[in-house]
Order: C-alpha cells, then structure tokens, then sequence
C-alpha cells in the first residue's frame, strides 16, 4: 500500500508522497497520472457542470456542497495547473464531450485513439498441462506490456480476465486437452494474426528447472521476461456452480479438496514415466491425509473416464467423489478457492491452488522439489513435505528415494493447520 498524503489545493505536486487537491477526485487522479509517469493525460467524463437535466452527480446533489459553487472551483483549478502541467512536459487532452473545461485541448475519443501506436504483434505457443498453463498467465502477463499477443493454448478459460488477448487453439495432440479445447470453442477468437508475426514457443524441457530453480523461473527465462503473476481471479459464474455444488452437499465442516494418487496408463511416453516419478511415497501419502481427514469435508478429485488416468495406492474415504469428470474445470477453480485446505502431491492441483490462494499441504517424492513451485508460495500458504532426501533430478527415470519421515512430517503438518487457521473448531 503506498500513502498519497494532500499536497494542498493548488498547483502540481510532483513529490511522489504528495497530491494535489483541486477540490476534486479528477484533478488528484490527472496528478496521479503525472506522478506515475504519464506523459500523455486524456480526461473522459471531466463535465466541469451539472448535467443538461440539472444532476450535479451520478449519485445525486451533494447533502453539505452547493453544487452550483464547487463547479467554478474545479474549473479554476485546472486553469491554474495549466502552467504546471506543462512545465512537466505533460500534455492533457479533453475529451468529454460537452465539457465546461476549457483549459485543454479539446479532442475526439476515437481520434486520439486511433493514433496511438499499437504494439507489435507476438504469438505465443504455449503450453499444454493444466499446471504449466497456469503458470503460464504470468509469461502472458508480462508479454502483453510490450506485445500484441495471440496465445495458442488447449484452456482458453483460463485467461478469462485477459480481455486484450488473442487466444486460439493449440490442437493439443493429448486427447483430454484436445477434449477441452472441443468444449471451450467458443471462448477461441477469430481474430488472426498479421502475416510474418513473431513466434515464441514457451517451455521449460528444454532447460530443465536446476536445483533451486522454478517451473515458472525457467518459463520466465526462455521467453525473456520477468517472473510475474500467475494468479486467477474466479469468474462469477464459476463461483456459481461450486456455490450450487456445495449448497447440494452442505458440508458441516471445513473444505478439503483431496487430489488422489493417479498414474498415466500411456505407460511408455516420457508423461507417464515423470508422473510416476512424481509420485509421493503411496503409503506416507495416505498416512498423512488420513491423521487430518475428519476434521474436514472432503471432496476428492480425478478424471479417469477417458482410461487416460486411474488412481493407484489406499483410496480414502471422501465425503464426496468425483473421479469420473464429473466436474468441469472452472468449477473445481471455484472449489479450490472456497477450500479451508488442499492436499495435493505435485501435479495442477499445487499450482492451481497457490492461483486461487488457497491453504495447501503437497507431499513429494521424486523428480524435483519444493523449488519448483516457490514463486506460487507467495499467494497461498503452502506446506511443502519432502522425503528425507529430496530429488531434483528431473529424470523421467528417477528411482531416488522417497521415504518421508512420517512423525516430523505429522508436527510440520499440524503447526501448518494452526498457523493458517484452517484448523476447524
């Protein structure tokens, strides 16, 4: 948060801890954006009168000001910063129509619109796990401030806030990917980009993450920009759904969504071989969730409809199921940020609950480590449980070993619980 102390009334403040007044919200905003840096300044809705039908605002009259007094204040204001605002090397221009503002120059929206240069134009061919896509929002986000971009992606709805953005289909060779591309056609725009654009393709294979590394900080090194935001507002009609969902099931304690165990049945692709790897210690993993799993209501997550996925070690006893698909995407967004905790092993689920800022417990076992999802640590509270000997080795092959030290990873677990009160009463 950064205090904007009053600079008084009249005049420019260009100290970056003062505003200038000028008797209204307008006239700080325009100094505002002479502070942040902007060297161009266009005023839409500055009326600087009461409106044809006699409304001085868009709420009513003012019950302390006469209106009819305030407007040649802020008129006069403006006209006595004029010289300021110069001297800065700041040029305002006025366009609202009919304004009483006489002290800049006036001009038409679209006009002064159209002449802004556009930024050049960038597709992006990005990523195909649900995970990497949600990391991917931050490459998209820092993109986007020096590029035009049209991204290639098999989850368009992910970038749901991402209005300016082309999205258009990867066509995703993964027949679940490719499954949500077919059902989210709709969100693909049909604009195209210019001919000869500029093509990066994000990734990390081919620099794999090294000790101390991220997923995303490799991400942000191949495409040249910082490491940003990766997190994920939740549309309004997603929270619907899972409000709908939960208003069916009415738990009575707090939330956990479970994401079982799963392995890839496509047992020969370099996938299914990382996912095993992955994999956590099967009997620590149910250990664990078994010493915490009544105090909660559980909802336990998967998809193996399509045979591409099935659960391996002990199942524990959820209050609700669903590993058939039977909930979209945007839904379980929407259930993991109204969860109390998430108990996860590395795969989406640990990415998309640090986007939804939600509590997670994730339990580890070969083929990287905590590092790997460290710039996510800072959105959500993350309880990382590691064996006694992490891996980072990042092989499709990793045999290294997985024992985790069940006690001190119980008093990790619990002090976690405390600290985030997620701990029901």
């Amino acid at each position: 948060m950064h205090i904007i102390r009053n600079g008084g009334t009249a005049g420019l403040s260009l100290d970056p801890e003062k505003v200038s007044t000028g008797s209204n919200s307008g006239y700080q905003a325009l100094n505002l954006a002479v502070l942040a840096g902007a060297k161009t300044v266009i005023l839409l809705g500055f009326d600087g009168r009461p409106a044809a039908e006699g409304k001085t605002h868009w709420f009513g009259d003012h019950p302390r000001v006469e209106p009819l007094t305030v407007y040649p204040v802020i008129r006069d204001a403006f006209k006595a910063a004029a010289e300021a605002i110069k001297a800065a090397g700041v040029s305002v221009l006025n366009c609202s129509p009919g304004s009483a503002i006489e002290t800049f120059p006036r001009a038409d929206l679209a006009e002064v619109l159209g002449k802004i240069p556009r930024k050049p134009p960038l597709v992006l061919v990005g990523m195909h796990g649900f995970g990497d896509d949600l990391h991917q929002r931050a490459i998209v986000r820092e993109l986007m401030r020096e590029n035009e971009v049209w991204l290639r992606t098999p989850f368009p709805q992910l970038y749901w806030d991402m209005p300016h953005l082309h999205l258009l289909r990867l066509n995703s060779p993964i027949a679940w990917m490719a499954k949500n591309e077919a059902r989210c056609a709709g969100l693909f725009g049909s604009a195209q980009p210019p001919a000869g654009t500029r093509t990066m393709s994000n990734g990390y294979l081919s620099k794999m993450p090294r000790r101390g590394s991220s997923v995303l900080g490799i991400m942000a090194e191949v495409c040249g920009v910082p490491v940003g935001d990766f997190r994920m507002p939740i549309a309004p009609e997603w929270a619907a759904k899972a409000d709908e969902l939960l208003a069916r099931l009415a738990p009575k304690k707090p939330l956990l969504i479970y994401r079982p165990l799963i392995a890839i049945n496509e047992a020969n692709t370099g996938m299914a071989r990382a996912k095993v790897a992955r994999n956590p210690d099967l009997d620590a993993y149910h250990a664990l969730i078994a010493g915490i799993r009544d105090r909660y209501f559980v909802i336990s997550v998967a998809d193996v409809t399509t045979g591409y996925e099935r659960l391996v070690g002990t199942p524990i006893e959820a209050d609700a199921e669903f590993h058939h698909g039977e909930l979209d995407f945007e839904t379980i967004a929407a259930l993991f940020a109204r969860a109390a905790l998430v108990y996860t092993s590395p795969c989406f689920a640990t990415v998309l609950a640090q986007a939804a800022g939600a509590p997670m417990i994730c339990v580890f076992g070969g083929f990287e480590c905590k590092d790997s999802f460290a710039p996510g640590a800072r959105y959500s509270p993350c309880c990382f449980i590691e064996p006694v000997k992490p891996c980072a080795c990042w092989s499709h092959g990793c045999t290294h070993d997985k024992t985790i030290d069940l006690p001190a990873a119980r008093e990790r677990i619990e002090q976690f619980i405390t600290e985030t009160e997620c701990k029901p009463c």
